[in-house]
């Protein structure tokens, strides 16, 4: 059951808070993981932020009616057709962004990625 500041961030998309609340708790099944809820988005943080949540601003074509994005963040780009959108902010920290329409999109595939980006966080 989602935080009502889950529920909140993510009230014009109830649909897909159950699918969230999938993300969080998987996410928050590792080691030493901590969120932080803040007006515009969900952060995950093991050492340092590794992932966040967040639901659309503005609607853009060809884009799903309903999804939120997850983002994650690696010292290196990761090249994959549903990465919608990859940058290099500093040198050396890359920030990725994935849309989420349904639970199926929360896959062994983007596991593996905010994997990734959990242990490149604790390790620096």
């Amino acid at each position: 059951m989602s935080r009502p500041e889950a529920e909140s961030l993510f009230a014009s998309q109830p649909a897909l808070i159950p699918v969230y609340d999938e993300l969080e708790q998987w996410i928050l099944g590792l080691p030493g993981t901590r969120v932080l809820y803040r007006k515009t988005q969900v952060s995950f943080y093991a050492r340092h932020t590794f992932a966040s949540a967040w639901p659309p601003v503005l609607s853009m074509k060809n884009r799903p009616d309903c999804y939120f994005v997850v983002s994650f963040y690696l010292n290196q780009r990761v090249d994959h057709p549903r990465i919608v959108s990859s940058v290099e902010p500093v040198p050396g920290r890359w920030t990725h962004h994935v849309l989420i329409a349904s639970g199926s999109d929360l896959d062994d595939v983007l596991r593996g990625w905010l994997l990734r980006a959990y242990e490149w966080a604790c390790q620096n």
